[in-house]
């Protein structure tokens, strides 16, 4: 194991902890956001809530995710490092 497959491991666990503070976030949303509305708007608003995560996904998927892990690594020429 050399260190580059060890900063690879922490940087996955990284991400998905991230991802994991982010789910309980949205969560967290949800509750504060129907506590501040009648009874009779929860479930319109649980359901806002689960609709905005389940069409963020994917969209951040498709285009955000492309955007942020850009690399311009295809752009340069090959070199012949063997001597």
């Amino acid at each position: 194991m050399n260190i580059m497959d060890l900063a690879t491991g922490l940087d996955t666990a990284w991400v998905l902890l991230g991802a994991a503070l982010v789910f309980f976030m949205q969560a967290g949303f949800a509750m504060v956001e129907t506590g501040f509305t009648r009874a009779k708007n929860a479930g319109n608003i649980i359901m806002k809530n689960l609709m905005d995560f389940s069409l963020g996904t994917p969209i951040f998927w498709i285009l955000g995710f492309g955007i942020m892990s850009v690399s311009y690594t295809h752009l340069t020429l090959p070199t012949n490092r063997e001597g």
